[in-house]
């Protein structure tokens, strides 16, 4: 409750080190890191969404999330669709 959702409301309290120190699989963390507490904007997210899809029309920009983003998107989810239905690995091409 409380968390960041479809509505961008909420807050989200993370723990941030500084720098790269690399992959830990086991997640090891030396010392303590500061924890932050993140409150967005509240933003109705379909709507910043349409807004600026007419803008990039308006402008004849790019938009946010261009159609190569949405049909890899779609592409991801059915491979998992499929690896579910079959059981096995799904490979994308990039």
């Amino acid at each position: 409750m409380g968390t960041i959702g479809q509505d961008s409301s909420g807050r989200l309290r993370a723990t941030l080190e500084k720098g790269d120190k690399g992959y830990d699989a086991a997640q090891v963390r030396e010392g303590q890191a500061a924890e932050e507490t993140i409150e967005p904007d509240v933003v109705n997210m379909y709507q910043a969404h349409i807004e600026a899809f007419c803008a990039a029309i308006e402008n004849d920009t790019e938009p946010p999330v261009t159609g190569d983003d949405g049909m890899w998107s779609h592409r991801v989810i059915e491979a998992c669709y499929e690896s579910a239905r079959t059981g096995r690995n799904v490979t994308l091409e990039v």
